[in-house]
């Protein structure tokens, strides 16, 4: 007969052997998205990467989306030829060198935006004239073999012309390649020479990316300063923003800055802008679905579920 003991030992032995069922690296899916399928040479090109949970079962494994560590890779090929690797300079555009999901729910997809430029490539021949482009990623765990592959997305980057040229050419002039935007968040950068570029260029291409850039530093400005009456004039901006240029591959981050602004002056009592900031999450959830789940979103959404 056995003892109460060993029974015992028995069962807690059973028990420590019995795992959760768990989904494997190799059931997930890479997701590769471009915001746009049209660009003028130059602009920054949105790239949405994602790994998706197809499974009923919840991914345990942190999922790091990180640049230029070998684990994620992102290439390009132009007319059909060879593939050229995109090394990140500025490696996830907002959340400085990339992002660590501590897992993926069964169902869920987790997301991380990336701007691509030319100038930041640190590669030659990448983005750097028109054509036909494509784009492919891989991740690979750091632990296993394994690595996940996604379906290749195309864009076409054109040469711009016209009223687009001149604009190009005077953004060239002044910021080299558009790259350097007006990021620095001090009272005699927040300006800049992007309002008179606008007046200058209201209708181009370019216009959008320019627009977006200063409302993102009247903003980041703002918050950081605790400056109301300049977040009140970011907002203007970005509803004028989000208003003018509905289109654009730049209307889900506008949202996202007037969420932020909303959230911000929630956060200090003010229940109807709390109200505010949640509908406009919602909004983007419902007509974003792709940058609604990238990280900066998912964080702000936990920070509004605290209060």
């Amino acid at each position: 007969m056995v003892s109460t003991i060993t029974a015992s030992l028995l069962l807690a032995a059973s028990i420590g052997q019995t795992q959760e069922a768990v989904a494997r690296f190799d059931q997930l899916q890479l997701v590769t998205h471009v915001a746009s399928e049209r660009y003028l040479l130059d602009q920054p090109i949105k790239l949405y990467v994602g790994v998706r949970n197809p499974t009923k079962l919840p991914y345990k494994e942190a999922v790091e989306l990180y640049p230029n560590t070998g684990q994620f890779a992102v290439e390009l090929s132009r007319d059909g030829g060879d593939w050229l690797p995109y090394k990140f300079w500025m490696m996830a555009s907002g959340n400085g060198p990339g992002t660590d999901f501590p897992g993926i729910e069964a169902g869920q997809c987790v997301m991380m935006q990336y701007e691509m430029r030319r100038e930041d490539a640190r590669t030659e021949g990448v983005l750097d004239r028109p054509g036909r482009w494509r784009i492919r990623t891989t991740f690979q765990e750091p632990k296993a073999a394994p690595k996940l592959e996604s379906r290749q997305v195309g864009f076409t980057i054109e040469e711009p012309k016209g009223k687009d040229a001149l604009a190009h050419a005077a953004l060239k002039d002044r910021y080299n390649l558009l790259g350097m935007y007006a990021h620095d968040a001090w009272g005699n950068e927040v300006t800049g020479p992007f309002p008179g570029h606008l007046a200058e260029h209201p209708d181009s291409g370019y216009a959008p990316e320019v627009a977006l850039s200063l409302a993102n530093s009247l903003c980041n400005y703002a918050l950081s300063n605790g400056d109301r009456k300049l977040a009140e004039e970011a907002d203007k901006w970005l509803v004028k923003f989000e208003s003018e240029w509905a289109g654009s591959q730049q209307v889900p981050q506008a949202m996202f800055l007037r969420a932020k602004i909303a959230h911000e002056r929630g956060s200090s009592g003010n229940q109807r802008e709390a109200a505010r900031a949640a509908a406009i999450l919602k909004q983007i959830e419902e007509k974003h679905p792709m940058f609604a789940a990238t990280d900066p979103l998912l964080k702000l959404r936990k920070e509004m579920e605290k209060k």
